[in-house]
C-alpha cells in the first residue's frame, strides 16, 4: 500500500510540470486563432469595401472624394480597429505602417464609358496580444503588415465630348 500511495504522489507532481509546459503552447493556439479570426474578418470586409467603392466609382464615372469618404465611413465603423486608425486619400498605392489607405485616380479624373477604374486598399494588421504583434514580425521580417485589397470595374457613364 505505500508503494501505491507514493507512486501516486509521484504521478500527480509529473502531471502538473507537464501542464507547466503545455499550458503557454495552449495558450498561445487559442490566441493565434483569435487573432487569425479578427484578420479575416477585416481581409474579408476591406475586399468588400474595395468592390463596392470600385462599383460607386464606375456608376459616377470618377473617383471623388464623396466615395473616398463614404469609403473611410465604413472602414471605420465595420473593421475591427478602423476607429483608432486614420483613414487617408492617395492617388498612388502606398502602404503607410499607422494609416489605412484608400486610393484611386485622382480627383478630377473622369472615366468614359468602359474604361477600367480601379481602386484599393492599405489595411495595417493591429494584433491584440502583445506577443502575437512581436511573433509576427519576427517571423515575416517586416516593421508592418498589412492587408490590402484592389479591384476594377468599368465605367457606365458617357461624358459628351
Amino acid at each position: 500500500m505505500v508503494f501505491v500511495n507514493k507512486f501516486l504522489k509521484n504521478q500527480r507532481g509529473t502531471a502538473f510540470i507537464e501542464w507547466l509546459f503545455i499550458l503557454p503552447m495552449i495558450i498561445m493556439i487559442i490566441t493565434f486563432g483569435i487573432e487569425m479570426g479578427f484578420a479575416m474578418y477585416d481581409f474579408a470586409t476591406i475586399n468588400y469595401v474595395a468592390s463596392a467603392t470600385a462599383i460607386e466609382a464606375a456608376r459616377k464615372g470618377e473617383f471623388d472624394d464623396e466615395v473616398a469618404v463614404r469609403t473611410a465611413e465604413y472602414l471605420t465603423n465595420w473593421t475591427s480597429v478602423g476607429k483608432r486608425m486614420d483613414i487617408v486619400r492617395s492617388d498612388t498605392a502606398i502602404t503607410e505602417p499607422e494609416q489605412v489607405v484608400v486610393w484611386g485616380p485622382p480627383t478630377g479624373e473622369k472615366f468614359q464609358r468602359g474604361q477600367m477604374i480601379t481602386v484599393g486598399l492599405s489595411y495595417p494588421i493591429e494584433f491584440k496580444a502583445f506577443y502575437m504583434d512581436t511573433l509576427a514580425h519576427w517571423i515575416v521580417a517586416d516593421q508592418r503588415l498589412a492587408l490590402k485589397a484592389r479591384a476594377s470595374a468599368p465605367s457606365e457613364v458617357y461624358f459628351e465630348p
